[in-house]
């Protein structure tokens, strides 16, 4: 099959060269087409060289510059965003571990407070039944009266007041005991009265009136 059409082109090939070598004007023409076409790529060429191809090239040139930008750009803000990143992460951690102590500090200072506020351990420094009191002072004491507590922001107060009478020592000893218990945040409106001509004021009689005051945290009782 494709025998018969290479054939067939050959013999179209000679009768087109027959018709060309004994018709002038048919090779006249046959010229001018081929001339034509020869123009035609020379001017394609030409054009292609001096416009077409020089334009190429500098699109080509700035596509492969952008890329190249690109990429620097995309490297440098790879580079530049590692560190951040990473101390964004250590400032975090940082930040958790404070929390995280913050939290731990709030909850000893509530325990505390809750401890120190306590009623029980309150009423058994007033009345002398701590290890470390001084004396009793349960002889001396006349009347415990429980005031009304009061709101202080984020804390609430529970205020007793104490009177009694008892040689000037034991007085003198007593406040100084209850002012450095901590269990005991504030002393108001002391009040002393001497109630005996003693001249000796180791010995003469004083007659106390004071509040005591503990402090408790609103969430912890």
């Amino acid at each position: 099959m494709k025998k018969l059409q290479l054939n067939e082109i050959t013999r179209h090939l000679r009768q087109f060269q027959f018709i060309l070598r004994n018709d002038r004007e048919a090779m006249n023409q046959f010229r001018i087409i081929v001339l034509g076409l020869l123009t035609c790529f020379a001017v394609y060429y030409a054009a292609n060289a001096v416009l077409i191809a020089p334009k190429a090239k500098k699109l080509a040139d700035k596509i492969a510059q952008k890329e190249e930008v690109s990429a620097t750009k995309t490297e440098d803000s790879t580079k530049n965003i590692v560190p951040l990143i990473t101390q964004m992460q250590t400032r975090k951690k940082m930040l958790q571990e404070e929390i995280s102590i913050l939290k731990l500090r709030e909850k000893l200072q509530r325990e505390q407070w809750g401890s120190i506020g306590d009623a029980g351990r309150f009423n058994k420094v007033l009345f002398t039944m701590t290890p470390y009191a001084p004396f009793s002072i349960e002889k001396s004491l006349t009347q415990m009266i429980q005031g009304e507590k009061r709101s202080l922001e984020m804390f609430e107060e529970h205020p007793t007041r104490l009177t009694g009478s008892g040689s000037y020592h034991d007085v003198v000893t007593y406040l100084q005991y209850i002012e450095n218990s901590p269990e005991i945040a504030k002393i108001d409106n002391l009040e002393l009265t001497t109630v005996s001509d003693e001249k000796d004021a180791v010995d003469e009689t004083l007659h106390f009136s004071l509040m005591v005051s503990r402090i408790l945290l609103k969430d912890s009782q």
